[in-house]
Parts: C-alpha cells; sequence; structure tokens
C-alpha cells in the first residue's frame, strides 16, 4: 500500500498538535505513518504521530495519537484530511498495593455515528506510608508489645509488634484491723505494690460490743430532780446513760399521843412514784430534843449514798390523850352530854354531832376548859338522830391539836 502523508496547512503552518513530542534526529517513518511538520521553521524536525491500522474498506477511521495521548486525530478512508477527535480520560489512582492506569477515549462523529478508540497507560504502585505502632508496656496481669509499624493508607504490617510478658505482681502484706467494741476490724491481707490488685481479700471481723458493767446512779437523785442511771463498758470505759430513778418527794410522818415520855415519830420519804425509800438512804435529825408534850415539832431529812443527795424538811405531831362520853341525856329539841374530864395536857373539848353517822355536815361546839365535864346542845330538830362524838384538844399557838375522837354516840331527841 502507498505511503499516506498528510500536510496540514493551517495559516501558513504544517499543524503539530499541543504536546507532541519530537524525537531528535530524522523520524524514521513505517510504510503507515502520520507525519506532521512545522512549514514555518525550515530547521524542525517531522514528528510520527502514530502507525495507522491497515486499510479498512470500511468507513471506519484510523486514529492517531501523540505520544502523551493528550490529544488524537481521525484519518476516514473517503477522505485525507485528520479530524481532531475529543479526548476524554478515566484515572484510577495508584496505591501501595496496586497499579493504576489512566484510560484516554478518542471519540469522533460522522455521519451520524460515534466511533472511538481507547489507549490506557499504567501507573506505577505508591510506596508505603509508615506509621508508628507504639510500644505497649507490660502490667501485672496484661502482657505488652514491642514497636511496631503499618502502612497508614493499607494497614500492611511493615515492622511486625511482638508480645512482652506480663510482669506479674508484686506482693505487699496490708496489716489487719483489730476490732473495737463499735467498730468491726479486718484481717490481714495481701496486694498488689504495683497495681493495687488484691491478692488476699480482708474478711471483715464483727464489733465485739460492749461489755456492760452493772448500773451505777451517773447523777444523784435531789428533792428536786431525778437521779440517772448509767454502765460502763469495761472494755472501751464508754459510759451510757440507760435510765432515771425516781426523786424523793416528801417526808411522812406519824402523829403520836402524849405519854408523858419523849416521843419521837416514825420517818417515811416517799419518791414521786409513790414508793418509800430504804431507811439506809438518809438520817434524821429532830430540830429540839426530848419532845414530850403535845405540839408540833419539827425534823431534817438528810439523803445519803451514792444514789441521793439534799434535805428534806418535816413536821409530826404529839397529840393529848383522848376522853370518852358517858352519857347523852335527850330533852326536847336537845340533848346534854356528859364526859370524862383530862386535864393533863389538855385545853379543852371538842364536841361534833350530825344528823348522819359521818364528819360531813357535822357541827363542832368547842369547850375551852378542860375542867368542864358537860355540855347541853340546844335548837335541833326535834325527835331527831343525831350522832354525837368528842375528843380533847391542846391549843399549841394557833393551831388546836386533837386527839383522837371517841365513837359515834346515838341520841334522838324529844
Amino acid at each position: 500500500m502507498k505511503q499516506r502523508v498528510f500536510l496540514l496547512l493551517l495559516a501558513g503552518m504544517l499543524f503539530l498538535p499541543s504536546g507532541a513530542a519530537a524525537y531528535s534526529g530524522a523520524p524514521q517513518p513505517s510504510e503507515q505513518s502520520l507525519i506532521l511538520v512545522d512549514a514555518s521553521d525550515s530547521a524542525s524536525q517531522p514528528v510520527v504521530i502514530h502507525d495507522p491500522p491497515e486499510e479498512d474498506t470500511e468507513n471506519t477511521p484510523v486514529f492517531y495519537w501523540n505520544e502523551d495521548y493528550s490529544s488524537c486525530y481521525a484519518v476516514f478512508p473517503d477522505s485525507i484530511l485528520p479530524k481532531a477527535c475529543t479526548v476524554t480520560s478515566v484515572t484510577v489512582e495508584p496505591t501501595c498495593t496496586s497499579e493504576g492506569s489512566v484510560t484516554y477515549t478518542a471519540s469522533i462523529e460522522s455521519e451520524g455515528k460515534t466511533y472511538t478508540d481507547t489507549k490506557t497507560v499504567p501507573l506505577d504502585k505508591l510506596e508505603h506510608e509508615a506509621v508508628v505502632d507504639p510500644a505497649v508496656k507490660a502490667t501485672c496481669t496484661q502482657s505488652g508489645l514491642t514497636e511496631g509499624s503499618h502502612c497508614e493508607n493499607c494497614g500492611t504490617v511493615l515492622v511486625e509488634q511482638t508480645v512482652v510478658p506480663a510482669e506479674g505482681h508484686t506482693k505487699a502484706t496490708i496489716p489487719g484491723v483489730k476490732p473495737t467494741c463499735t467498730q468491726t476490724g479486718l484481717t490481714e491481707s495481701t496486694r498488689c505494690s504495683v497495681c493495687g490488685a488484691v491478692l488476699q481479700k480482708q474478711e471483715v471481723i464483727p464489733a465485739t460490743g460492749h461489755n456492760w458493767s452493772e448500773k451505777w446512779a451517773s447523777r444523784k437523785a435531789t428533792p428536786s430532780q431525778n437521779g440517772m442511771y448509767s454502765h460502763t463498758c469495761t472494755t472501751c470505759h464508754l459510759s451510757e446513760t440507760v435510765g432515771q430513778f425516781p426523786h424523793p418527794k416528801y417526808v411522812a410522818t406519824s402523829v403520836r399521843t402524849y405519854t408523858g415520855a419523849v416521843l419521837t415519830t416514825e420517818v417515811r420519804v416517799i419518791n414521786t412514784k409513790g414508793s418509800r425509800l430504804s431507811s439506809s438512804n438518809y438520817t434524821v435529825s429532830y430540830d429540839t430534843p426530848n419532845n414530850k408534850k403535845p405540839g408540833i415539832y419539827g425534823l431534817t431529812v438528810t439523803m445519803r449514798g451514792s444514789m441521793y443527795s439534799g434535805t428534806l424538811r418535816a413536821t409530826y405531831k404529839i397529840r393529848p390523850k383522848s376522853t370518852e362520853m358517858i352519857k347523852l341525856t335527850a330533852d326536847k329539841g336537845s340533848f346534854t352530854a356528859q364526859w370524862k374530864k383530862k386535864t393533863t395536857q389538855t385545853t379543852g373539848y371538842q364536841i361534833q354531832y350530825s344528823l348522819r353517822k359521818d364528819s360531813d355536815g357535822a357541827v363542832t361546839k368547842t369547850v375551852k376548859s378542860n375542867k368542864t365535864a358537860k355540855l347541853t346542845v340546844k335548837n335541833l330538830k326535834k325527835k331527831r338522830n343525831y350522832y354525837v362524838r368528842i375528843r380533847t384538844y391542846k391549843q399549841v399557838g394557833s393551831e388546836k391539836i386533837g386527839s383522837v375522837w371517841s365513837s359515834w354516840i346515838r341520841v334522838t331527841t324529844k
């Protein structure tokens, strides 16, 4: 087949496509080559663009690429002029594990039909980008790793990390804690001094509890306040209030009857609960000694011992001897009473009478002379039963100290 030589005339130049690489020295085209020469430069060398395929009988163009595939020309069988193609490219980027490529596609339309041709240029693999894998320090229980590296992009291990064995625990003794009366204790244990792991667990020892003594009076009771009970732990010496006990409230005394001899009284100290205190808890002293005569006498109760303190005041009475009724004589709307005289340590007599056999509503008549032994009571209701009794009395200051009353005796008025 004859050689095809195309001279492109454009603005007085033989066209050399942009980016075409010129050979140094004269080209050596084959029988089928497209050569473009710059017509304005006599020193320029011809450039071989591509070797076309054998001639096709159909109207299929022959594509001529420049060396960097940035441009392409198509020559159709029915034309001697090359036509510029549209060139597009698709790039597959290379990685550090695989090559890439750039695929160039030339396309041209003719008579309503599109013709294409492709060329693929391989791209070399990329170098790995090393990233350091830091060393991991071994612990007591966990193994470690030496320093290594890997590719940041593909993850390929470049320097393999090796395992560093675990170091094991370093034992340290934790002393036990002795329990107290109120606080629990702990047994001895061991821990790792490096990581703090418990190697031997501490066990709880229960609190021992208090060893209480017998209760005792931590505060003495006085006539104005209760006492306090406490007990004490013999181990830790803690004292604790456990209750109260009642304080002494008053002194009860007995009334004595005149005999001519010195008379004291029975003393009973009563607390706020109404209970009598033992006489070992107090002493009694009388204001005056040798009390014989009817009267009112003072005394002092002094509390003592481990439970009580303070003093209480009280009085007691010595009363005169009693008398008795000898005779009751009824009259119209009246009665006359006669009794035995009692002149020793007496001042006079008191007669009570009542329509009932009790002191409620009773009328009291006083006879101021102890030598009188008779009294008539008038202005009474006729034909009514009256109950009458009598006693002696001793005037002491402003107070009448009476003897024991006699029994009630009935009399009926006329």
